[in-house]
């Protein structure tokens, strides 16, 4: 477990780090706009322009992630579990050591959480072992 704590707390960081990077790429990058502007128009409208430019991408931006999100509603699930089936498969002891030890198992089921995130494919096969296909 602590191997795993480890490699988890460097992806964190390194996608903590790449992520302060890309937003000054970003900004560099803004800022190139602008300088070529300049070659074409006075200053200040360069900077409105580059301005409009972001406001615009980022409208583009949201409105595909409106596009692609979900819309809220729920199908109803045929195959849904049911917690007597996951305490079946994994064992009656889970609540015990839940109230047992609450801290602990409130670290687990966050890092059970970001693994689950991060991988859908894993996500898929778990499902799949809970109801039974």
């Amino acid at each position: 477990m602590p191997i795993f704590l480890t490699r988890l707390a460097f992806a964190i960081a390194t996608m903590l780090i790449a992520s302060a990077i890309f937003v000054a790429a970003a900004a560099f990058l803004c800022f190139a706009v602008f300088l070529f502007l300049t070659h074409f128009m006075p200053a200040p409208f360069a900077a409105l322009v580059t301005a409009l430019v972001l406001i615009v991408f980022a409208l583009v931006v949201l409105l595909l992630g409106r596009l692609f999100m979900p819309n809220g509603r729920r199908a109803a699930r045929s195959g849904a579990v049911q917690p007597d089936l996951i305490e079946a498969l994994l064992g009656a002891e889970i609540a015990g050591y839940a109230s047992r030890s609450p801290f602990t198992t409130t670290g687990i089921v966050f890092l059970i959480g970001i693994v689950f995130g991060f991988s859908p494919r894993l996500r898929h096969v778990v499902a799949e072992l809970l109801r039974g296909r």
